[in-house]
Parts: structure tokens; C-alpha cells; sequence
């Protein structure tokens, strides 16, 4: 598996590396640490001619090329400050440390395209309030436009009980994804999952009278399928060797529900699929990933 971590050198970017021991990891990961200085990429000293057309402005050139400089360079001793953690915690691992500059959310997309990440690691937090006002939105912009899933993380709790994860489960293609990842990973004995799904009473709305009338002389309120689904995922991800089962509650809001069940049940993480399972409901439930991401007290992978 190949891990992007973006890492800063914050609390939050600390706190992603403590919530990887909780993410059922194996030993086979490759993982590549980037630090990203944010900024334009300094020129080299042969780029800057005392002698040419912008000598008076030299003293103003040089001050932001060493501006530049100092940040990239404070970049890699970050980078190269993670990767040694991430080698303390997880030793079998093949790391590397990277150094880019530019817009954080662009380099680390591009990164992750180009590398072909399996997954790409952001904190939750960017560091003090002043640039966590700034610098916030990273998380959410990586979450949009990454190609591949996104895990959004947050300090994990100080006990060694086993995981709890909930996943978000609407029968599309990505939740199916979400299942499939969560069975795949190396869990501790004892993990539990919740496969969660939120009826959306707002469909009932777009619903012809007819097939109203059919649903309602059958005593089917027309999420019978999404329901065996859901059963389906949850003994799927039983027979892979987990404590699983479905719940299905009928909402106005879907990602109230899932956001809900995270602070109930003291879940240590949230799956969902990137995306809903056509046109209608994406219009109605594609905010549900970016709002579960954003508003969760635990971490969140988003999986495409």
C-alpha cells in the first residue's frame, strides 16, 4: 500500500501519525512523507544578474530568494523530523522523506496523482489560530480534487481497546468501496464496525403518487434494497474476521445520522464513499462526505 503523508511539523500532523497505528495498516507500506513549503520555488543564485536590467531591485530579489530559500529548507528538516517518527512507530515500513513548494492542497493532489497513492494522510488541524485561519481549508481542498481516498486524521484515544469504525453505507458504488477497504485491512482482534445507513426522507418527496401509493399498500417505504445491502456489507465484513453489524434509521439529514452515531458510540473512525449513488441523490447527499469530514471528532477516510 502507498501512503502519502502530508506532514508540517503541528500538533495535527503529529496526531495523523498516532492515528495510523489505529488504521489497520499492514507491514507492506510504502510511505512517502512531503513537507510542503508554501510559496513560490526560489530561483537559483545564477538566475540573478547584479549587473542586468533589475539591479535596483536586487536588494528586494535577494531579501525574498533567501525568504524562499530558508522556507524550503525548513521544509526538509520537517520532512526528513516525520519520516524518522513514522520509522520509530512503524519500523518494517519502506519510508521517505519529500520536499515541494507551492500551494499546499495543489502539491500534495499532484503528488498523489503522479506517485499513484493508494492513500493520502492530512491532519484534521494546521497548527496555532492564526494558521489554523489561514491554512484550515487544506483538509477540505485535498478531500474535493484528490484522485485517490483521503484519510482525514485526529488524535486517536490514549487506551488499547480494539478500534471502533463506523462506515457510511448508501448502497453506491464508492460505500461498496468503503466496505471493501475496511475488510482488507489488518484489524487487531476485537474491532467492531458499524455499517451505517440513513434513510433520506427528503427522496420520499420526489416520489410519484403511484409508486407512493404501491409503497405504501406493500408496507415498503422503498428502502428495502439498500437495507439487504447494508446486511450483505456487514456479513461480508464479518466473515473477513470483524464484529459487524448493519443499522438502518430513517433521517431528514443522513450525515446528522452518521455524525451522531461517531459521538454515541466513541467510534475511532468514519468511512464513507466519496460520492452518492446517482444524480438525485448526489444532489442531495454528495455534501455528506465534506461535512462527516469536516465536523466529525474522529477521523474520517473519504474512499474513492
Amino acid at each position: 500500500m502507498k501512503l502519502l503523508i502530508a506532514y508540517d511539523g503541528t500538533e495535527g500532523a503529529d496526531d495523523s501519525i498516532r492515528d495510523l497505528a489505529r488504521a489497520g495498516l499492514s507491514v507492506h507500506v510504502s510511505a512517502l512523507v512531503l513537507s510542503v513549503a508554501d510559496g513560490w520555488p526560489p530561483l537559483p543564485p545564477s538566475s540573478f544578474d547584479p549587473d542586468g536590467p533589475i539591479s535596483e531591485l536586487s536588494p528586494i530579489v535577494w531579501r525574498a530568494h533567501a525568504i524562499a530559500s530558508k522556507a524550503l529548507a525548513d521544509a526538509r528538516e520537517v520532512a526528513g523530523r516525520g519520516a524518522a517518527r513514522i520509522r520509530e512507530h512503524f519500523p518494517a515500513w519502506a519510508v521517505a522523506p519529500e520536499t515541494a513548494t507551492g500551494s499546499p492542497p495543489a502539491v500534495l493532489v499532484e503528488r498523489a496523482e503522479k506517485w499513484a497513492a493508494d492513500l493520502l494522510i492530512v491532519g484534521a488541524r494546521a497548527g496555532p489560530c492564526l494558521d489554523r485561519l489561514m491554512l484550515g481549508s487544506v483538509s477540505q481542498k485535498v478531500l474535493a480534487c484528490a484522485g485517490c481516498s483521503v484519510r482525514i486524521a485526529r488524535a486517536p484515544r490514549s487506551d488499547d481497546s480494539p478500534p471502533r469504525l463506523v462506515i457510511g453505507f448508501d448502497g453506491s458504488e464508492d460505500a461498496e468501496a468503503a466496505v471493501r477497504a475496511v475488510a482488507a485491512r489488518a484489524w487487531p482482534p476485537g474491532t467492531a464496525v458499524r455499517v451505517v445507513t440513513a434513510v433520506d426522507l427528503r427522496l420520499a418527496t420526489m416520489v410519484p403518487a403511484a409508486r407512493a401509493m404501491e409503497l405504501a399498500v406493500n408496507e415498503d417505504d422503498g428502502s428495502a434494497w439498500v437495507r439487504q445491502a447494508a446486511s450483505r456489507a456487514a456479513a461480508a465484513l464479518c466473515a473477513s474476521g470483524l464484529d459487524a453489524e448493519s443499522i438502518v434509521r430513517e433521517a431528514a439529514e443522513p450525515k446528522r445520522v452518521l455524525l451522531q452515531e461517531v459521538e454515541d458510540w466513541a467510534a475511532d473512525c468514519v468511512f464513507v464513499g466519496a460520492k452518492g449513488h446517482g444524480r438525485w441523490e448526489r444532489f442531495l447527499l454528495g455534501s455528506v462526505s465534506a461535512a462527516v469530514a469536516a465536523r466529525a471528532q474522529c477521523s474520517v477516510e473519504v474512499v474513492r
